[in-house]
């Protein structure tokens, strides 16, 4: 969902936002971005959606906007 998500956001598909970012992110990691990332908080520290979204209901705007046409 995030490859579709980023397509969303910038008007491509989730096929061409993978393929940007395979290309982007050895020359982030070149240029010692790669520290920027967030550790993976692993499966037991993840949140649930509905605990995310009752903690911060702005995301369920968010998350509407990218429904899909029947």
């Amino acid at each position: 969902p995030t490859l579709e998500t980023l397509g969303n956001l910038f008007g491509v598909s989730d096929t061409t936002a993978g393929r940007y970012i395979r290309r982007i992110l050895p020359l982030l990691e070149t240029a010692g971005r790669d520290t920027m990332r967030r550790p993976d908080p692993g499966r037991k520290r993840r949140r649930h959606l509905s605990d995310l979204l009752q903690e911060t209901p702005e995301l369920a705007l968010i998350i509407d906007a990218f429904g899909k046409p029947a």
